[in-house]
C-alpha cells in the first residue's frame, strides 16, 4: 500500500518535528537546571535526569510520529528533529543557560543570607550545649569519684577498728 503525501502534509510535518526538537532542546535545558538546583552533580542524579529525558524524548517522538506522518517512521523527520533540538542549543539554550546559572548563584546566595544567621546559631547552641553537656559528665565524674573516696574513708575506718 502507498502512502501519498502532499507538499503542504511535507511541510507541516517538517515545521512540526523542528518545534519538537525546539520543545525538547527546552526540556533539557529545564531539566538540567532542576538537577543542579536540587540534586547537585552527583551520579545517580545525572543518570535520573538522562533516563528521564530520553523517555520524554521517546514518548514525544513517538506521538510526533503517529500524529504527523501517519505512524510511519521517516528518517527525515527524525534529523529536522534533532536539527530543531540543536538549534534550540545552539542560540536559546546558550542564552538561557546564562539567565538560569545566574539565577541559580543569586538563589544560592540568597538562601546562604536568609539561612546563615539560622545556623551560626544553631552552631552557637550545639557548642554552648556540648560544653554544657561535657561540664555535666565532669561533674557527675566528680560525684562519683567523691562517693567512692567516701567509701573507701568508711572502709578504712572499718578495717582500723
Amino acid at each position: 500500500m502507498s502512502y501519498a503525501v502532499t507538499l503542504s502534509q511535507q511541510l507541516s510535518a517538517i515545521a512540526a518535528f523542528l518545534g519538537v526538537g525546539f520543545l525538547l532542546g527546552a526540556a533539557y535545558e529545564l531539566l538540567r537546571f532542576l538537577r543542579r538546583l536540587f540534586l547537585g552533580e552527583r551520579a545517580s542524579a545525572v543518570r535520573v535526569q538522562d533516563v528521564s529525558f530520553c523517555a520524554l524524548v521517546f514518548f514525544a517522538l513517538f506521538f510526533s510520529f503517529l500524529s504527523f506522518s501517519g505512524g510511519v517512521f521517516r528518517l527525515h523527520l527524525l534529523l529536522f528533529a534533532l536539527a530543531g533540538f540543536l538549534s534550540f542549543r545552539l542560540t536559546l539554550g546558550r542564552l538561557l543557560r546564562c539567565v538560569l546559572d545566574s539565577l541559580f548563584q543569586k538563589t544560592l546566595r540568597l538562601a546562604k543570607a536568609v539561612l546563615h544567621p539560622f545556623f551560626a546559631f544553631s552552631s552557637a547552641l550545639q557548642s554552648r550545649l556540648f560544653y554544657a553537656r561535657r561540664s555535666f559528665a565532669q561533674t557527675l565524674c566528680a560525684v562519683r569519684r567523691a562517693k567512692r573516696a567516701a567509701r573507701n574513708i568508711k572502709n578504712l575506718k572499718l578495717e582500723e577498728k
